[in-house]
């Protein structure tokens, strides 16, 4: 995606996501444009709506439209906090360009640890991250969301740019093959079961970012998440708020992997 506007709002943007910029050609321009004045909206004034390929959405900061076949989205910000509301709004465009593409933008937080991906998932307070902050010589993708891409042998997860200031942020670019996904449960004794294909595909619905809340995505949207359910192993792990997990996910991979 390209980013169009006056540089007061493109200088600090550039400096935030920059080490995810890339030479592939943009498929989404994005027209940005801030207005000064005041404006107050109740929680009934905001509302969302998509069809296919077309997300408008008025919030209390921003008002916008994304129009993913036509290559273009126009967003206006009244905050203070434009920066800040940018990068919610870019998490929409985001989702929805994964998911013309056949991916997926994922709310779970991803480690890659000896080549290989690990994500964990969960509603907030679970431990997503809490298991990334205890997940010695791994490189973090990002403790909140990953981007989910299917490849010749299976799915990779790649690193965002999408974090808050108390979250691990990510470091550029990173990507690695998928090796198992977590559904997260805090617990005294750490634990880790392989669910059944049912429980897997909930689980991998209800951590899809944007794109459940529309009916008229849902044949495709089961159409890939039951393909990452094929394809990924998918377990319920007990976590302890240290290391302790590491160990049993290594003994899980290698019981897998025995014929």
């Amino acid at each position: 995606m390209t980013l169009v506007s006056e540089p007061r709002l493109l200088s600090p943007l550039y400096q935030r996501y920059r080490p995810f910029a890339t030479d592939v050609p943009s498929q989404l321009i994005i027209q940005l444009s801030l207005d000064s004045n005041e404006r107050t909206l109740t929680p009934a004034d905001t509302s969302a709506s998509y069809c296919f390929t077309t997300h408008r959405f008025t919030s209390a900061h921003s008002t916008g439209q994304i129009d993913i076949a036509g290559g273009q989205a126009q967003l206006t910000l009244f905050a203070a906090t434009a920066i800040a509301d940018i990068d919610y709004a870019l998490r929409a465009v985001y989702a929805l360009l994964a998911f013309e593409q056949g991916c997926l933008l994922f709310h779970a937080a991803g480690v890659v640890k000896a080549n290989r991906a690990y994500l964990f998932l969960g509603p907030s307070g679970t431990g997503k991250t809490t298991a990334a902050r205890h997940s010695p010589d791994t490189l973090v993708l990002n403790d909140d969301l990953v981007l989910l891409s299917p490849d010749t042998d299976g799915w990779l997860a790649h690193a965002t740019p999408f974090t808050n200031p108390s979250q691990i942020g990510s470091h550029g670019r990173h990507s690695a093959p998928i090796a198992l996904i977590c559904r997260l449960q805090p617990a005294q004794t750490v634990d880790l079961v392989r669910q059944t294909p049912a429980t897997a595909l909930a689980n991998i619905l209800a951590s899809v970012i944007l794109i459940p809340a529309h009916l008229e995505a849902s044949p495709r949207l089961f159409q890939i998440a039951r393909s990452l359910v094929q394809t990924v192993p998918l377990g319920r792990l007990s976590l302890r708020p240290d290391p302790s997990f590491w160990p049993v996910i290594q003994t899980f991979m290698q019981e897998q992997e025995t014929p």
